[in-house]
């Protein structure tokens, strides 16, 4: 039976991991990218922080439910594998959905760089699932 529980707390702590990191990756690397201001990019990047982390709680409650769910018919022996494996599949789906293909090369720029951080989306899915289940014993 699938641990929807441990699912959606794994998905809940990668995605707020992920979006902490990521916009402290932008927060050093955007300003100078997009020129704006020092006082303006103060407030872009807090409300951008403020709301890639609701937005990964949000999404990180839906991708750990359908991981749980998913997670004995995935292919691979680790969580990691695993999540990975999940990543990708969520990448390709998602990519579908927006449409990366219809958007010529900017799109699949994009859609190789999304790839990759659903790659460390989902090696951080698989750690936090397994560092659950340890908790658990």
């Amino acid at each position: 039976m699938a641990d929807y529980a441990r699912g959606i707390r794994a998905g809940i702590i990668a995605s707020v991991i992920y979006a902490l990191t990521w916009s402290i990756v932008l927060f050093f690397t955007g300003a100078t990218l997009l020129g704006l201001s020092e006082a303006l990019w103060d407030l872009s990047a807090i409300s951008y922080s403020v709301s890639t982390i609701i937005i990964g709680i949000i999404g990180g409650i839906i991708v750990g439910a359908i991981f749980a769910a998913l997670y004995d018919s995935l292919p691979g022996k680790s969580s990691i594998v695993k999540g990975i494996i999940a990543g990708l599949i969520f990448w390709l789906i998602f990519g579908l959905i927006l449409g990366y293909a219809t958007y010529g090369f900017a799109m699949l720029y994009l859609g190789l760089t999304l790839a990759f951080q659903v790659f460390l989306f989902g090696i951080l899915l698989g750690l936090i699932w397994d560092m659950l289940s340890r908790r658990k014993k």
